[in-house]
């Protein structure tokens, strides 16, 4: 059996961390969302002790002095204060930012599953990242990443998308991708997976006081895209 090896990418954590110091200058969204109901019908039909999603959403609204920050371990989620608003819903965040509003929000899911003795998973499911703006100076940024590791170590599929690359004019750009599941179980006995994804948004947008980003915080951003994209490393056990 072939194991595939891709080291989990830093983008989407960088994303997050690097949004909320900046205020927006006029009006931007950003929306990313993943087709979690078929992934769900896929595993509950096609593995064994599935195990069902456990969610932790967060959320942050900034305007002027104020703020609104949300937490749950369900799907929705809302925190919205003036122009600036961050929700959540199962396989679905996005965020509004403008009039000196900043946002930001991020959604984990993970579940766990087994496959049969020697039975092999073949399946693929999309997202879409969408952004629209009406200040060509604005900026939100958008991403998703996906971790499936198995109970036994060794393997492990990550993939990771983010719109920090982007050079979306004003109006609306989108972008889609597909994450797909090859997994196989070579023994002769049930072998447990963990499936794990992250969905995020964050208003990066210049700002317009003097509350901007600290080093550090371009630092991090930087970081998340080097660990991007790193090559596939192959095994055989």
């Amino acid at each position: 059996m072939f194991i595939k090896k891709l080291i989990p990418a830093l983008g989407l954590a960088a994303m997050t961390a690097f949004g909320t110091s900046a205020q927006a200058a006029g009006s931007a969204s950003g929306t990313v969302y993943f087709d979690w109901s078929a992934l769900t019908a896929t595993l509950q039909h096609d593995t064994i002790g599935f195990s069902g999603w456990t969610y932790a959403s967060d959320g942050t609204a900034l305007m002027g002095g104020g703020s609104d920050v949300q937490n749950s371990s369900a799907p929705d989620l809302l925190a919205s204060i003036g122009s600036a608003k961050a929700s959540t819903q199962s396989g679905k965040v996005s965020v509004e930012t403008g009039a000196g509003g900043a946002s930001q929000v991020r959604q984990q899911m993970t579940a766990t599953f087994q496959l049969a003795a020697n039975q092999h998973l073949l399946y693929s499911v999309g997202y879409t990242m969408v952004l629209q703006k009406n200040v060509a100076g604005e900026r939100v940024d958008v991403g998703a990443g996906f971790i499936v590791d198995s109970a036994v170590g060794g393997y492990t599929i990550s993939k990771t998308s983010s719109t920090l690359d982007w050079k979306v004019p004003v109006g609306t750009g989108s972008e889609s991708n597909v994450l797909e599941l090859d997994l196989e179980n070579t023994s002769d006995r049930p072998l447990s997976f963990t499936v794990r994804g992250w969905l995020g948004a964050a208003d990066s947008s210049p700002a317009i006081t003097s509350s901007v980003p600290e080093p550090s915080s371009y630092a991090l951003l930087l970081l998340g895209l080097a660990v991007t994209g790193i090559a596939v490393r192959r095994r055989s056990v």
